[in-house]
């Protein structure tokens, strides 16, 4: 019975510590999406001639003031944020150059205050080291705070960082909500343990199982691409419409489906088949940008995720570099074979609002570029939802192994 409650104790304490890394990655990425969804080469550019090292104070407070409503709007979007700040990195010391604390009875700290403060020994360390990696994004416990430190790369002062401060308190009251299921869970199990455990052992080894196998299942990714699944993606899907809000800017979904795959995979099998996703989901990987988001919703079928657009233009541009580098020969086993690729585009909020509808919508304009002969994108238009007149326009299946 010991070794029991030492097992369901475990089990609770693996649960919380997934909940946790699963919270520390929502924040990070919150922090990532807040630090590429705004325009900071204007302070950039004011640090860069105010000589920080002697004068940080000399920074442009007009500047400073746009981007302080820009911080505080893009921190009661998320309200688990109780403070947010920007810090410069010089000479293994880190300070506040704009503190925008969520708490009115504390005023913003900046520039032009004359009482910039440094950051602790320790943890200007830590600041230090992920803002020279550049591709770092850590999460440190202070006091009573979790804080995030993502660094700013879309300016060329590589030693702004961005951070996002949560109170404890409120972190762990989250924690407990999404923990006390796994606890209920683990109560259960012991009462049905103590009382049925020398009748049915078997069958409670089976549950376990059964237990197991669907947990597998709900994994996050997708096994054979590695890429992200639908519900990695309608997760994503809501942070860029907060960060669109935000930013009024614009949100693509790109639903992409291959040409011709169907009859290689039909020809040679299914595993040139696979061996072909594997090498299509590599090279979407190249044309994307960190904060986009690719999905494998499909046998053939990729939907993307474009956000913090400033236009219609921007989406389609990508989509035709996804349609060039997807009719590039593929070298399959000791095969060279030809695919091709049909996109159907959707825009929030002109299109819809609603991710789910935007989804809908570019898979009806994927289908009117089938339609057309596929090897094209098109953009969504309400005639796209209606029925097509005229004879599907399907590619014969020629040509596709390469000389």
């Amino acid at each position: 019975m010991v070794s029991i409650l030492v097992l369901c104790i475990a089990f609770v304490y693996v649960m919380a510590q997934a909940q946790q890394q699963q919270m520390r990655k929502n924040l990070l990425i919150n922090a990532k999406i807040i630090a590429n969804s705004i325009n900071w080469q204007p302070l950039a550019d004011d640090l860069k001639t105010a000589e920080l090292q002697s004068d940080i104070a000399k920074t442009n407070r007009a500047n400073v003031a746009t981007l302080t409503t820009q911080l505080q709007s893009a921190c009661k979007a998320n309200g688990d944020c109780a403070e947010i700040y920007v810090l410069y990195v010089n000479d293994q010391k880190a300070q506040y150059v704009l503190d925008v604390p969520m708490n009115n009875a504390k005023k913003a700290v900046d520039v032009g205050a004359n009482y910039i403060i440094d950051v602790n020994n320790a943890n200007s360390a830590k600041m230090t080291r992920v803002s020279n990696a550049q591709d770092a994004y850590v999460v440190s416990d202070q006091k009573n705070l979790i804080s995030a430190y993502a660094p700013i790369i879309s300016t060329d002062l590589p030693k702004l960082l961005l951070g996002i401060d949560v109170e404890k308190s409120r972190w762990n009251k989250q924690l407990m909500q999404a923990l006390w299921l796994p606890i209920l869970f683990t109560l259960a199990f012991m009462v049905i343990f103590t009382s049925f455990v020398w009748h049915h052992f078997k069958q409670l080894v089976q549950n376990m199982h059964s237990f197991e196998s669907s947990t597998v299942e709900m994994s996050n990714v997708d096994a054979l691409t590695g890429l992200s699944n639908r519900l990695i993606l309608d997760d994503r899907m809501a942070q860029a419409i907060k960060v669109a809000i935000r930013a009024k800017s614009m949100v693509a979904i790109l639903f992409v489906d291959l040409d011709y795959f169907k009859d290689i995979n039909d020809t040679y099998g299914h595993g040139i088949g696979d061996q072909l996703l594997k090498k299509v989901a590599d090279r979407l990987n190249t044309l994307m940008r960190a904060e986009d988001t690719i999905a494998r919703v499909g046998g053939d079928e990729f939907v993307i995720l474009l956000g913090n657009l400033k236009s219609e233009n921007q989406a389609v541009i990508v989509a035709d570099k996804i349609i060039e580098k997807i009719t590039q020969p593929f070298k399959a086993g000791a095969k060279t074979l030809k695919l091709g690729a049909s996109i159907g585009i959707a825009m929030y909020p002109q299109h819809d609002t609603n991710m789910q509808v935007l989804i809908k919508y570019a898979d009806s304009a994927m289908y009117f570029s089938k339609r057309l002969g596929g090897g094209r994108c098109s953009v969504y238009d309400s005639s796209m939802s209606k029925p097509f007149d005229d004879k599907t326009i399907d590619k014969d299946f020629i040509n596709t192994v390469a000389a």
